[in-house]
């Protein structure tokens, strides 16, 4: 399945990141493990760890980096939280200001959530993602398949925000060939 590139700047909350998630790992070149498929053969292979980053973009919908064939490097951070910036974070934690709490309390419950919660919470959100998952597959190759996917799943700001971006498309289309036009009007008043 190819898609397309996803947007250069990505904003939107993050999914499941780890780099502990097992996954099967061939023994040998990709091509010949097909091959040893097609022949009805079981290609040589093991269980290994795999980078997981998976994110939620307001632009390119849900996205997964996943490879069990990384070098792992450990360098100096490139930022570090100010004594103000540590503040407020604990400040949020503490009143329940953090996406997830503010997610967790939209249904309207102020009561603190039980094990039964939280599992109802994780098996809509399992559902959710298996229902993402097969829309992608459906419409993939649709030329309106953001559009069609946000409708299904229910995301008008996603909606909204791609229409948004139509319009300020459009808007671009007119300036420039009103650009064009006046040019060649221009160069028309030249010529006389």
């Amino acid at each position: 399945m190819t898609t397309k590139p996803p947007a250069p700047q990505q904003r939107g909350p993050a999914g499941d990141l780890t780099a502990a998630r097992k996954v099967r790992v061939f023994d040998i070149p990709i091509g010949e493990a097909l091959a040893m498929s097609r022949r009805g053969e079981t290609p040589p292979e093991h269980i290994a760890n795999a980078v997981y980053l998976e994110w939620f973009s307001e632009r390119s919908g849900r996205l997964v980096i996943e490879s069990s064939d990384y070098r792992q490097r450990i360098s100096e951070p490139a930022w570090r939280y100010s004594p103000e910036e540590i503040a407020e974070r604990d400040r949020r934690i503490a009143e329940e200001e953090t996406p997830f709490a503010i997610a967790i309390t939209q249904d309207g419950e102020t009561q603190e959530w039980d094990e039964v919660r939280y599992e109802q919470f994780l098996r809509e959100s399992d559902a959710l993602t298996e229902r993402y998952g097969r829309l992608l597959e459906k419409y993939a190759y649709h030329p309106d398949s953001e559009r069609i996917i946000a409708r299904e799943m229910g995301w008008s700001w996603l909606e909204e925000t791609l229409d948004r971006q139509d319009e300020e498309e459009e808007n671009k289309q007119e300036e420039q060939a009103e650009g064009l036009e006046a040019k060649i009007d221009e160069e028309k008043e030249d010529q006389s």
